[in-house]
């Protein structure tokens, strides 16, 4: 069901600065970016043809300095499949849809309350065509 571990979806305070680190200090580079209200506010950095880290920029300082894991992203190769596969194994999963990078998602919650996404991509997803995406929420 589980192919590969996709991505890590943390939170950052300057997005300039994480890009710098991730890209400059460690040897990483930027996939495609995230742009809202016609401003960049996200960044898909790519560590391998299947890894990567997904960082978003806070609208503010987070309380008490917590800063972090948003979400851990697992690619599958049919989200159908990986829905159906997670009910039989009874599993409580939601908000199935396109999302705004062409790829199909679906979640879960862990026991601990950490959110996990799955996805599923195809030849138009952005992982595949580096297209940055606009997004909407």
């Amino acid at each position: 069901m589980i192919r590969a571990l996709n991505h890590i979806c943390i939170d950052v305070v300057d997005l300039k600065a994480t890009e710098e680190f991730y890209c400059q200090k460690l040897g990483l580079a930027v996939h495609y970016e995230y742009i809202r209200k016609g401003e960049r506010f996200g960044l898909m950095i790519k560590i391998d043809d299947r890894s990567y880290i997904e960082a978003f920029e806070l609208a503010e300082e987070p309380i008490d300095g917590c800063k972090g894991i948003k979400h851990l992203c697992f690619e599958v190769d049919d989200i159908d499949a990986c829905e159906a596969n997670l009910a039989e194994r009874g599993v409580e999963t939601y908000n199935k849809k396109q999302a705004s990078d062409g790829s199909w998602m679906l979640w879960c919650t862990d026991p601990s309350g950490i959110s996990i996404e799955f996805n599923a991509f195809d030849e138009q997803s952005s992982i595949n065509t580096r297209e940055d995406r606009m997004i909407y929420w």
